[in-house]
This record gives C-alpha cells, sequence and structure tokens, in this order.
C-alpha cells in the first residue's frame, strides 16, 4: 500500500538540487504552521546525481524534513545542505532549534514502532515507522542513514548514498531483502496490534 506496486530499489537518476526542492516543498505548509524556515545551500547544484527509486528516495528525504520541521522548535530553522565525500553524497537535514537528545535514544528513532517522547506528546498519528523504513529504503540503495547531534541545539539527519551508474547486478538481491524487510515489517504491526 506505501509503494502502490513501486519497486523500492531503482535505478532513476537524481539530481541532487532537484531533490531537496521536492522534500523542502513537500513541507513547506507544514513549515509555515509552525514558522519553522527551510534553508537550503545554495552550493548543491553541482553535486554527482544518486541513482535510485525516486519515489522511495523522495519519501526518505521528506521523512527527514517532516521529522526535522514537525518536531523542531517553533519559528527555528531547518538547513538542508548536500556534500560529495567520495564516491558519496552525504545530504543533511539539521534543525537548529532543538533541545538535547541522548545517543541512545537518537538511535531508537531508527527502530520500526518506535515513537519519541515529543511525537507521543503532541499526540501525533502515526506507527513510528517513518526513520525505519527511511534507513532501509537508504541501506537497500546501498548508503546510511543516521540521526546525530553535533550540538546541543542542532540534531542532523544525514542520508549518504553511493554515486556513479547505477549497480544492476544488485537489484535482484535488493529486490529479495526488500520482500523480506516488508514480510518482517508487517509481522511486526501484527505483534504490535494484538498486544494492544
Amino acid at each position: 500500500a506505501l509503494s502502490d506496486g513501486e519497486a523500492l530499489v531503482g535505478d532513476e537518476r537524481i539530481l541532487i538540487a532537484d531533490w531537496l526542492q521536492r522534500a523542502a516543498g513537500h513541507c513547506r505548509t507544514l513549515a509555515a504552521e509552525r514558522r519553522i524556515h527551510l534553508l537550503i545551500d545554495a552550493g548543491v547544484d553541482d553535486l554527482p546525481p544518486v541513482y535510485g527509486s525516486e519515489r522511495w528516495l523522495d519519501r526518505v528525504l521528506i521523512e527527514c524534513v517532516d521529522n526535522a520541521v514537525r518536531y523542531g522548535a517553533e519559528g527555528s530553522d531547518v538547513y538542508l545542505s548536500a556534500a560529495a565525500h567520495g564516491a558519496f553524497v552525504r545530504i543533511s537535514v539539521r534543525n537548529m532549534g532543538v533541545s538535547g537528545v541522548p545517543a541512545h535514544l537518537r538511535q531508537r528513532l531508527l527502530r520500526p514502532l518506535y515513537r519519541g517522547k515529543n511525537a507521543i506528546d503532541a499526540d501525533e498519528p502515526g506507527l513510528g515507522l517513518g526513520l525505519s523504513l527511511a534507513s532501509r529504503v537508504v541501506a537497500l540503495h546501498g548508503g546510511h542513514l543516521s540521526v546525530d547531534q553535533a550540538e546541543r541545539t542542532q540534531i542532523e539527519c544525514a542520508v549518504e548514498l553511493p554515486t556513479g551508474a547505477p549497480h544492476h547486478d544488485a537489484q535482484q538481491l535488493d529486490l529479495v531483502q526488500a520482500q523480506r524487510y516488508a514480510r518482517d515489517l508487517a509481522a511486526l504491526m501484527q505483534r504490535r496490534e494484538a498486544s494492544h
């Protein structure tokens, strides 16, 4: 239902500047409601593209931006930037107005069916699947998603993905892994519903 039949992994050419604009555009209404400024680094036009499922990688970045906007302090800034590092590009979504989150809790945000205190306190809808699913999609594309806190008032959600031509030889393995992950996630959701 989430994918509408679209494979989790693809080989579409994704330009970084356009990707950041799409994710920011999707979250602009919520950002305006919360008086949050979405700022995009001007230096992303010359970065090499990444290859994958545009639909799913869009969802990944939208999830990162949405979390930054939804759980950051009203009136704060959310800064989107990207930089090339060797054969990878690192996309960073930084919320500049948040309180400290201990490292062990930041890692829990990437686990399925875990909802942070801010989401529970705000009575936000959802199952706690967003960042977990985003992390898995990034992994299937050969990358890594992390949540870090370099400074007390700044949380960063970073997506690292390989650049260069798509890796066709790994696609069948990716599809099998994606199907296995979907089955595991469905089983987790059934267990959670049964326990309530």
